[in-house]
């Protein structure tokens, strides 16, 4: 019998191997910049989300970049999709795996459009290496209240057997939120940061061996076997 996994990411996704239940626990929302940061010329645009792509895609003609650099094959994919041509990608995806692989010169500015509330490692290592970066907050995540609902309430139906993760952002949204769970249920992670994230609640989790959706599956059948 297939098992029942509520996928809490933003974008839809669908595996035959599982029954997926698709309810987005963070919702975004534009937020207004310094349009001037645009005036300057930049060696590389660095998105480490889809969701910057997204956001940052109706600015990209008013901005002069040499080249294009992503965190995550989601990430490059969404690129592809608006015509944005990928110069770099890493092997791992995370913040730590692209620092490990990016090796541009020193004198090289990169502009960072993100989330608001999105990790600091990347702008202050870039820095510290010499590069002159701006990161614009152009979006800000919140939860989406009526989903994390909803996911409680499958839950303690007893109807879901495996919950999943793709960022800190969507563990706070379900864990922070004042409802009593009566059911168990597995987690299953993708990368080491909302692993993390997860732990401090006090909870366990099984993490993807690779940073994607399909590596999430994989791990939740290789888990149930």
């Amino acid at each position: 019998m297939k098992p029942t996994v509520v996928m809490t990411q933003t974008k839809m996704y669908t595996n035959q191997s599982v029954n997926i239940v698709h309810l987005p626990l963070i919702e975004t929302k534009s937020l207004s910049f310094d349009i001037q940061v645009l005036g300057e010329h930049y060696q590389w645009l660095l998105f480490s989300s889809q969701n910057a792509v997204r956001h940052f895609f109706p600015y990209m003609s008013q901005v002069s970049y040499e080249k294009v650099a992503v965190i995550g094959i989601k990430t490059a994919q969404m690129c592809e999709k608006y015509g944005i041509k990928v110069d770099f990608i890493p092997h791992n995806y995370s913040q730590e795996g692209f620092l490990e692989s990016f090796n541009a010169e020193s004198s090289d500015k990169i502009l960072i459009p993100s989330s608001k509330g999105a990790r600091p490692l990347l702008n202050q290592s870039l820095r510290q290496r010499g590069h002159s970066t701006c990161k614009i907050d152009l979006y800000e995540s919140a939860p989406h209240i009526q989903n994390v609902q909803k996911v409680y309430r499958l839950i303690n139906q007893g109807c879901v057997d495996v919950i999943t993760f793709a960022s800190s952002s969507a563990v706070n949204a379900f864990f922070d939120y004042e409802a009593t769970l009566v059911n168990q249920y597995d987690i299953v992670t993708i990368g080491s940061q909302t692993r993390q994230t997860v732990e401090d609640y006090g909870m366990q989790c099984k993490t993807a061996d690779i940073q994607t959706l399909d590596a999430m599956i994989e791990k939740i059948i290789e888990t149930r076997d």
